[in-house]
């Protein structure tokens, strides 16, 4: 098979979206995903009241959704193994309008 070189290639061509012309809604849904995605990839579990205190942080920045934990075994995860904890001690302070 040959090699194909810079002059074989075409000229790329912007593919049309019938959707893309369609106007933006007003608003946008910002989530957060530090608290899980970031933390399980930590090497040792942060303590719990440290992921609260991260979380409460998030919460200011204006975001609609934190993604606080998720409950999976400690034994595959063990970054994430206290979530019940850590939901229990978020949930009396969880503001208005902010999913977890």
């Amino acid at each position: 098979m040959p090699k194909k070189t810079s002059t074989d290639s075409k000229p790329s061509t912007p593919i049309h979206d019938q959707n893309m012309t369609q106007p933006m809604t007003q608003t946008v849904r910002i989530t957060d995903v530090a608290p899980r995605d970031g933390l399980q990839a930590e090497p040792v579990p942060m303590p719990t009241v440290h992921k609260a205190a991260l979380v409460r942080a998030v919460e200011k920045t204006g975001v609609a959704e934190v993604e606080v934990s998720s409950f999976v075994s400690p034994k595959w995860i063990p970054q994430l193994g206290d979530a019940a904890d850590l939901f229990a001690l978020l949930a009396p302070f969880k503001p208005n309008g902010i999913l977890y």
